[in-house]
């Protein structure tokens, strides 16, 4: 079980005068950045708006628009940079404070493989990686971040079809390729939904499995596996509710993989975002380590199911109705989730 945020700040982990320090240092940063970026900006769009009124129009226009463009570009790069560094002290000091084996870092190259690997999202042009955490769970390595996957609809557009957590953990059993993912086909188009999942040429190397006497998990899940027998011994009536509470907040994928687990929320989230302009209070912090916090629980208990068959903590719960619904989180910091305050948190796991 993770330390309480009131262990860690006791503990002298978390030094909320340093990250403001901090904070102050970067925000001078990214002032600088923006003069040095509205001095070299601003002296092309200045020699383009002479070349203009001298009669070389054309030339003139073009350096205006490049100075406008490398303005901005110059104090994108600094403010994210400045960004980058204050997250990674408080998070860095919020991780090693619960866990000295804990570490955390801006992204991992790994991560695009890995989801790839899970059968998670078929057909994606781009993943990007950001916020990532590693430690170990009842002494299994995991991997947790922030994953965004996009796919392309015509030359120059294209759709956001994941974004959110996705975390995989190394085991030493194998395992039989297995994807459970939303059932967003069968839930629109009923019996011939399920058809065309069927029909899926994507998933040829994969069996679309039913859930048999539970017809709130497969109104949730596709269930797709090489390994029924595995994968419906792993399903257990106990992990099947838990699953379905936790898609009842947001749609979660599940699957393994060689030795690998996967698991991921697809909540639209970008998490772990602040402004340089906002002061770093202690609540601000308590909010960087809820959703730590929140999604390690939540993979703390994917992991026991699935490598036990009972939820961390939990215990059989023989008696669990599949219609529970997890209890709501509390309401997102205005601080810390600035613009983001009105989307919804994730779920804590739910309590039985």
């Amino acid at each position: 079980m993770l330390k309480s945020f009131e262990e860690v700040k006791a503990q002298g982990s978390l030094d909320i005068q340093a990250f403001e320090q901090t904070r102050l240092a970067s925000h001078a940063k990214n002032k600088k950045g923006l003069m040095m970026g509205g001095i070299i900006g601003g002296g092309i769009a200045v020699v383009g708006a002479i070349l203009a009124a001298v009669g070389s129009s054309g030339l003139g226009i073009f350096l205006i628009f490049v100075g406008v463009v490398v303005f901005f570009i110059y104090y994108a790069v600094v403010n994210s940079k400045a960004k980058k560094e204050l997250k990674s002290k408080i998070l860095g000091d919020i991780v090693k404070g619960i866990d000295p084996s804990f570490a955390y870092s801006i992204g991992d190259r790994e991560f695009i493989p890995q989801f790839r690997n899970s059968g998670f999202v078929k057909l994606t042009s781009g993943t990007t990686v950001d916020d990532v955490f590693k430690g170990q769970i009842n002494g299994l390595n995991f991997y947790l971040g922030e994953v965004k996957v996009v796919r392309k609809q015509g030359e120059n557009s294209s759709i956001t079809v994941y974004q959110g957590p996705f975390a995989y953990v190394e085991t030493a059993q194998k395992y039989g390729y297995t994807s459970i993912v939303p059932d967003t086909m069968e839930k629109a188009l009923g019996g011939v939904g399920r058809l065309l999942q069927k029909a899926d040429i994507s998933r040829l190397n994969q069996k679309l499995l039913k859930i048999e006497d539970d017809a709130t998990f497969e109104k949730h899940f596709a269930v797709w596996s090489k390994d029924e027998q595995t994968t419906k011994s792993i399903l257990n009536p106990e992990f099947r509710n838990y699953l379905v509470g936790l898609a009842t907040m947001s749609k979660t994928y599940l699957g393994w993989r060689d030795n690998k687990i996967y698991f991921g929320m697809d909540n639209r989230r970008d998490l772990f975002e602040l402004k340089l302009k906002n002061i770093i209070t202690d609540s601000v912090v308590r909010q960087f380590y809820d959703d730590f916090a929140q999604y390690y629980n939540i993979l703390e208990n994917v992991i026991s199911y699935v490598t036990t068959g009972v939820g961390a903590g939990l215990g059989s719960v023989p008696n669990a109705n599949v219609n529970d619904n997890p209890p709501p989180p509390p309401s997102p910091n205005s601080e810390y989730y600035g613009e983001n305050q009105n989307q919804t948190p994730p779920p804590p796991p739910p309590s039985f």
